[in-house]
């Protein structure tokens, strides 16, 4: 698996903006990567995230499912037919502002707990 589970910049569902350098912190600071979730249920993970690290355009995320695993097979058959296409993630905010220009609030620092695969 190989995506952005979030981009820089734009607005999300919630109307917040993910800046760039948002998730260094959280980065540079955990000793092991956060789990690969199916649809954020934290009773159903389905790989292991092997890079998710800052680039120009978001937060790149590459990991292997778990092909051993019901919930790993699962998840490659729906993406393997298109049907999971997207990534999305689990977080706390440590920092944020408003930016009432762009009306929408600016998550400044993100302590990452998770990265899912969704539909």
């Amino acid at each position: 698996i190989v995506g952005y589970a979030s981009v820089f910049g734009l607005k999300d569902q919630q109307g917040d903006i993910i800046p760039r350098g948002a998730f260094r912190a959280t980065l540079a600071g955990q000793k092991s990567l956060p789990p690969m979730l199916w649809l954020h249920d934290s009773a159903r993970p389905c790989g292991a995230w092997q890079l998710l690290r800052e680039d120009a355009i978001g937060l790149l995320a590459r990991g292997q499912l778990a092909l051993h695993t019901k919930t790993g097979r699962e998840a490659y058959q729906l993406v393997r037919q298109g049907a999971v296409t997207g990534l999305s993630i689990g977080y706390r905010i440590k920092r944020s502002h408003y930016d009432a220009a762009r009306k929408a609030r600016v998550l400044d620092e993100i302590i990452l707990d998770e990265v899912s695969l969704v539909i």
